[in-house]
């Protein structure tokens, strides 16, 4: 069946419309490039969906905090990697 359904989208006093149409197995919306532009969005962008009553809200997806953890460790490197830092005198069992 190669329906097509009319989708609005409302966005900051801006009006626009886009299609939802089949894409491979399931369908599709193109968002229009200013609004891209505007949310800081690019292709690959991973997104967030929720239904809100009868709407759909989209998000950009945010890290876990293992993702941001990993990715915080892959920036490590030699030339920014400090050795340990001593502060003062040995005062109990501590392994040095």
């Amino acid at each position: 069946m190669n329906q097509q359904y009319q989708w609005d989208i409302f966005y900051m006093e801006k009006y626009m419309k886009t299609t939802i149409q089949k894409w491979g197995n399931s369908s599709g919306i193109r968002l229009p490039k200013p609004l891209l532009q505007e949310l800081h969005l690019d292709n690959g962008t991973e997104v967030e969906l929720e239904r809100v009553g009868d709407g759909i809200m989209m998000y950009p997806r945010r890290p876990t905090r293992e993702e941001t953890l990993d990715l915080l460790l892959e920036r490590i490197s030699p030339e920014n990697m400090h050795g340990p830092e001593l502060f003062g005198d040995e005062v109990g069992g501590e392994a040095w």
